[in-house]
């Protein structure tokens, strides 16, 4: 069984090693392994072994801190974002007191962003963190001398499991400031990994004179257009597309180095210590040794045999590649056909007018439910009807043609780094 004590041999193997840098300093792996002590040595109080302990610090620096001195006191941190509202959070914290969590193997519990309102609190072990930090490590190295940026939020596991790449390689972390401009961190801090969604690295392609210094731009957390990946080739950027989840602690799949521009079509093949299959209705399930013990807030669909069922729509081509197609819950029904959204949304961000699109179905009296587009334009300028359906019209079925068009609604945000297709359903049906 792998316990904690990998992290701080890891501290102890790296020690001269630099762990952390943002604009404000540098910290080797000794020197944070001290501050680690020293604030866990002021909070013995508050942090008692096998206690829960919410963590909802805004800087990247302060969470690894805190999260780091949870542990080593043999609590177990509970990730929350410091963006949650006050209500919003007491309720997330309820749905687990109570639920046992003690054991010397757990090692964090995170909330799931999930496709639903309903966020899932998902029960990671030491095992889980660093097995998956070893299977990434043998298709994407992350090594001494290597710099990752903290691009994405570390309540999630797609920032999370980072950390844990860096302890087992040596790599350093580097700071993220969002008010700063995410192209000129990577060439001020020689950043050499990037972990993306695809809004951020549309974004990023505008600056290719401020990219040398990456090895690797991993990008998950959805669609990913056609264009922006040739884009990508063309000013001979390192893609990796990978396809992850919180319940397997983040990768399940990812594209090798110097993948083809086919390849990079699809999420690539599984890595080690995962296992995959596709069943006879397309769904994909997962299993191994970097599957979540539980949700402590609801039931984990695990069957007899091992396998989670994801809910993700897929094929695996001949040579194990993976292609998701969208997940089985956004699928609905209009005038008697089957919808799944994202495919037509990855078609749809390919218009040069669109940062960003959502399609949902609304409520119809005629057939059942209609294709509805949420989108945001490039130049804030509105998009017509009309422009959408000729884009369309030999790209997808007629049946899928949005029948409505808006613009995002001004209350509208993010569940995390995914679509809150449930927010924009709600705001649909109610007007």
């Amino acid at each position: 069984m792998i316990t904690s004590k990998f992290i701080w041999d890891s501290f102890e193997k790296h020690s001269d090693e630099l762990f952390y840098v943002d604009s404000l300093r540098t910290v080797s792996y000794k020197e944070f392994y001290q501050k680690i002590v020293q604030v866990a040595n002021q909070n013995k109080s508050s942090y008692r072994k096998n206690k829960k302990v919410v963590i909802t610090a805004d800087s990247s620096f302060d969470f690894l801190i805190e999260n780091f001195a949870v542990m080593y006191s043999g609590a177990l941190p509970v990730l929350i974002s410091s963006q949650t509202p006050k209500e919003q959070r007491t309720d997330l914290v309820q749905s687990i007191i109570g639920k046992d969590s003690t054991s010397s193997d757990n090692a964090t519990i995170i909330f799931t962003s999930g496709s639903t309102s309903i966020a899932k609190a998902v029960m990671h072990t030491y095992s889980n963190h660093y097995y998956s930090a070893l299977g990434s490590s043998v298709n994407l190295p992350f090594q001494n001398g290597d710099r990752w940026l903290l691009s994405l939020p570390l309540h999630h596991i797609g920032g999370l499991s980072i950390i844990f790449r860096a302890l087992l390689g040596g790599g350093t972390l580097v700071g993220y400031d969002k008010s700063t401009d995410i192209a000129e961190t990577i060439q001020t801090q020689q950043v050499t990994h990037i972990s993306l969604v695809a809004t951020q690295l549309r974004k990023l392609l505008d600056a290719p004179d401020q990219l040398k210094s990456l090895k690797a731009i991993l990008v998950g957390g959805g669609f990913i257009g056609e264009d922006l990946i040739t884009h990508a080739l063309d000013l001979n950027l390192p893609i990796y597309k990978t396809y992850g989840m919180s319940e397997m602690s983040s990768q399940v799949t990812t594209t090798p180095s110097n993948a083809s521009p086919t390849e990079l079509q699809t999420s690539g093949k599984v890595l080690k210590y995962r296992e995959i299959k596709i069943t006879d209705d397309n769904e994909i399930l997962v299993k191994g040794e970097v599957l979540a013990l539980t949700y402590l807030n609801a039931e984990m669909h695990i069957d007899s045999k091992g396998w989670f069922h994801t809910g993700d729509i897929g094929s695996l081509d001949k040579t194990g590649n993976l292609t998701v197609l969208g997940r089985k819950d956004n699928m609905f029904i209009s005038g008697g056909e089957n919808i799944y959204p994202e495919p037509i949304e990855k078609i749809l961000i390919q218009m040069h007018n669109f940062s960003e699109v959502s399609v949902v179905p609304k409520d119809d009296s005629k057939f059942g439910q209609i294709a509805v587009l949420f989108y945001k334009s490039t130049d804030g300028e509105e998009i017509e009807l009309e422009q959408i359906k000729n884009y369309l019209l030999d790209k997808v079925q007629h049946f899928e043609i949005p029948k409505e068009i808006h613009s995002f609604p001004k209350e509208y945000q993010l569940l995390g780094i995914k679509l809150n297709r449930s927010f924009l359903k709600n705001y649909l049906n109610k007007k």
